[in-house]
């Protein structure tokens, strides 16, 4: 099987940083970059099984790029991970249905979990999820 391959769009390079040793130590390729837009062009070249947004980029909010990946049909069930200052409001959540909604900070462990949660339901959609303990 093909390795995963998550794509990390967040303006703060430390945090960025961080998450991306974290999941390449768990045996994850992982593509990082600082802006929406070249998240939305890398997913379009090289694809990719997760995407982990900050809320808060500065060319297009994470918000606006979940509501690009639910408008392309090649994008609109990839798993997102999105995090942010703040609590949104349920309505946008359900709208536009991150997988997993963090809010900063978090703790890296939950992320990773989550990453590897979403990945694993979309490489086998017909598996139940196990158990965290």
């Amino acid at each position: 099987m093909d390795r995963m391959r998550v794509v990390i769009a967040d303006s703060d390079w430390t945090r960025a940083r961080l998450v991306k040793y974290s999941l390449e130590n768990r045996d994850i390729e992982v593509i990082e970059v600082s802006h929406g837009l070249d998240c939305l062009k890398i997913l379009c070249q090289q694809g990719g099984d997760c995407v982990i947004l900050d809320a808060d980029l500065p060319d297009l909010s994470g918000w606006g790029m979940l509501s690009l990946l639910r408008l392309t049909p090649s994008f609109r069930h990839l798993p997102v991970i999105l995090f942010s200052d703040s609590v949104p409001e349920p309505t946008l959540l359900g709208q536009l249905s991150p997988g997993e909604y963090v809010v900063k900070p978090f703790e890296l462990r939950h992320l990773l979990v989550a990453a590897r949660r979403l990945i694993a339901e979309k490489r086998h959609p017909s598996r139940q999820p196990a158990m965290e303990n």
